[in-house]
C-alpha cells in the first residue's frame, strides 16, 4: 500500500508540472480579439504550443488540426513514461483512442473512395496501421486482414455484415467506440472506490457528450428512426440517458433534459428545440466537464483523477484552437467567438 501510494503521488506531481502546457483564460481573450489568423498563431507561438505552430507549412485549417493531435499524443507519451501499473494502462487506453480515430478517418477514405491523401497522423500511435494500404482496400475483409495483430480487426470483423446490409460506416464507427470506451470502462474497476467515481464522473461526461454527436449523425446522416437511435447510444453515460436522447432527437424540447443535468433553477434556459436545443445541451455538457477536469487535476491528489484531468483539458484546449481558427477564417465578430468557446 505505501507502496503504491509513493508511486500514485510521484505521477501525480509530475502531471502537476504539465500545468504551464495548457492556455490560460487570458491567452484565449488575446486570441478573442486577434484580427485574423495570421494573429491567431503568432500568440500561440508565444505559448507551449509553439512547436505547434512551427510545424506548419500553411494556414490550413486540417494542417493544424494534425499538428493539434500530434501535441496531444506527445504530451500523454510524457505521462506514460513515468506512469506505472494501472496508471500506466489507463494512459495506453486514452493513446488507443487516437489510433481509433486515426482508424475512422481511414474507413470514411476507403468507403468515399477519396483519391487525397488521407489527412491523419501517418506514424505510428499504438498500433502500426498501414494508412496507404487501409484507404486504398478492395474490401473490408481485406481492411480486417490488414488489422490483425490490434484489436480493431476483431471488433470490425463482428460488424462487417452490418455495414455490407446498411451500405454506411455508423455500425463500423460505432463498434470501435464501443470497444475503446468499454476496455478503459473495464480498467476503472480496477481502481480505488474513489479514484473510480473521479474517472467514471468525467468519461460519463464525455460519453454523454459523444452520444449526442451520434444521435445527431443518426438523424441527419443515416435517416434512421428515433426509436433505433437510443439502442445504438454508448453505455455509461453520466447525465444523460437513452430516453432523454430519443425525446430530443424526436423534436422535444430540451428543457427538461437541461434541468435534469444542472439542477432546476441553475441556469436560463430559452429555446431550446431543434438544432438549437442540441446546441445548448452540448454547450452545457463542455463546460461540465471542463469543470470537473479543472478539479480532477487541480484538487485529487491521485493518479487517475490527475492524468484524466489533465487529458480533457488538453481536449477542450484543442477544441477551442480549433475553433478560434475556424472563426476567424470566416470573420466572425469577438462577440460571436467568445460564445464558441468553452472557457
Amino acid at each position: 500500500m505505501a507502496s503504491s501510494i509513493r508511486t500514485y503521488g510521484f505521477i501525480n506531481a509530475k502531471v502537476k508540472t504539465m500545468r504551464s502546457f495548457l492556455l490560460t483564460t487570458a491567452i484565449y481573450r488575446t486570441m478573442v480579439a486577434a484580427k485574423d489568423v495570421n494573429e491567431i498563431l503568432s500568440i500561440l507561438s508565444q505559448t507551449h504550443l509553439r512547436d505547434v505552430v512551427g510545424r506548419l507549412k500553411s494556414q490550413g485549417a486540417e494542417e493544424l488540426e494534425q499538428e493539434l493531435l500530434r501535441d496531444q499524443i506527445n504530451r500523454l507519451r510524457e505521462i506514460e513514461k513515468f506512469s506505472q501499473g494501472l496508471p500506466k494502462q489507463v494512459v495506453f487506453h486514452l493513446l488507443e483512442r487516437y489510433d481509433g480515430e486515426k482508424l475512422k478517418v481511414l474507413l470514411r477514405v476507403w468507403h468515399r473512395k477519396e483519391k487525397p491523401e488521407p489527412q491523419v497522423v501517418h506514424e505510428k500511435i499504438v498500433y502500426d496501421l498501414p494508412v496507404g494500404d487501409i484507404a486504398s482496400a478492395e474490401s473490408l475483409g481485406e481492411i480486417v486482414t490488414l488489422l490483425e495483430g490490434t484489436p480493431f480487426g476483431e471488433v470490425l470483423g463482428k460488424v462487417a455484415s452490418v455495414y455490407r446490409e446498411r451500405k454506411t460506416l455508423f455500425p463500423l464507427e460505432l463498434a470501435l467506440d464501443r470497444d475503446l470506451f468499454g476496455r478503459l470502462w473495464e480498467t476503472t474497476k480496477s481502481l480505488s472506490q474513489r479514484d473510480q467515481r473521479i474517472a467514471r464522473r468525467l468519461l460519463g461526461i464525455e460519453v454523454d457528450l459523444r452520444n449526442l454527436d451520434w444521435a445527431g449523425r443518426f438523424r441527419e446522416y443515416y435517416g434512421l428512426p428515433v426509436s433505433e437511435v437510443s439502442e445504438l447510444l454508448l453505455p455509461h453515460g453520466y447525465r444523460i440517458g437513452a430516453d432523454d436522447i430519443r425525446d430530443v432527437a424526436a423534436g422535444g424540447h430540451v428543457a427538461e433534459v437541461l434541468t435534469k443535468i444542472v439542477g432546476k433553477g441553475r441556469i436560463t434556459l430559452q429555446g431550446g428545440e431543434g438544432e438549437e436545443g442540441w446546441k445548448a445541451i452540448e454547450w452545457v455538457l463542455y463546460h461540465i466537464l471542463l469543470s470537473e477536469a479543472k478539479r480532477a487535476f487541480g484538487e485529487y491528489p491521485f493518479a487517475i483523477g490527475a492524468i484524466l484531468g489533465y487529458f480533457y483539458l488538453m481536449w477542450i484546449e484543442a477544441r477551442n484552437v480549433r475553433t478560434l481558427f475556424h472563426a476567424k477564417m470566416y470573420g466572425l465578430s469577438p462577440e460571436q467567438v467568445e460564445t464558441l468557446l468553452v472557457l
